[in-house]
């Protein structure tokens, strides 16, 4: 039986060079870490998950092969869901997500600086709850807020037309505003990392993602980080 439920996730597939729209086949399997939170769009608000999402990919080929297996991604849609059933996702680059309002090259160049300086904490089975909400708000905000001619990029979690608070309305935890501000902080700033898998995967009926491989530091950026490892930010699961 078909089964849907709203999360908070990120849009799959490719880099930057691979061709696009190629079709995948995608099945949402599960979350990871992180944790529900109140959101806040323009004057509107809701509970909903923020964190890692499991999805299995296969029948990508080619430059795309990357993709295939069990995948730990982050939402860029909000408005549409994941589901169990199996569906044809399209690969796209991150900055088409979303198909009905494309977020464009600034706002993806900026989320592809966290993914760097992430570099690969963030799909890591030892990713903490709270840097993984993290991650996933600090993607929210520069999809709806990013702006590189305000202060700050004009990214805020109390400010802007996307908020995000405790599910009790209350403040975000020391430990999450800590990881976002940091993301902030590079967020538009051009890391010069190499080898990073990247992109999106988008669908009419299914919420966008995006997916990430390996990054491959370049010399004198987090030198000695590897694939997988927690970087800076590392901590225990909570």
């Amino acid at each position: 039986m078909k089964s849907m439920k709203l999360i908070a996730t990120a849009a799959t597939l490719a880099t930057a060079s691979m061709a696009f729209a190629a079709p995948v086949n995608v099945t949402f399997t599960g979350t990871g870490a992180g944790q529900n939170v109140k959101i806040y769009e323009g004057s509107n608000s809701r509970d909903v998950f923020a964190g890692q999402i499991k999805h299995s990919i296969s029948g990508a080929v080619g430059l795309e092969t990357w993709m295939n297996g069990n995948q730990i991604t982050y939402c860029a849609d909000l408005n549409q869901f994941v589901s169990s059933s199996t569906h044809t996702f399209n690969t796209t680059s991150v900055s088409a997500l979303t198909t009905s309002n494309p977020m464009g090259s600034e706002k993806a160049d900026a989320i592809r600086d966290m993914f760097m300086f992430a570099s690969g904490s963030q799909i890591s089975n030892s990713a903490s709850n709270s840097f993984a909400t993290a991650f996933q708000l600090a993607i929210w905000e520069v999809i709806n807020d990013f702006d590189s001619s305000a202060a700050n990029n004009g990214l805020s979690m109390t400010s802007g037309y996307f908020k995000a608070k405790k599910t009790d309305g209350s403040a975000l935890s020391s430990s999450v505003m800590s990881s976002i501000n940091s993301l902030f902080a590079v967020a538009g700033s051009n890391l010069a990392v190499s080898g990073l898998n990247i992109a999106g995967i988008s669908s009419s009926s299914c919420q966008d993602q995006i997916v990430s491989g390996c990054v491959v530091p370049a010399p004198g950026v987090f030198a000695l980080v590897g694939c997988g490892s927690l970087v800076a930010m590392r901590r225990r699961r909570a």
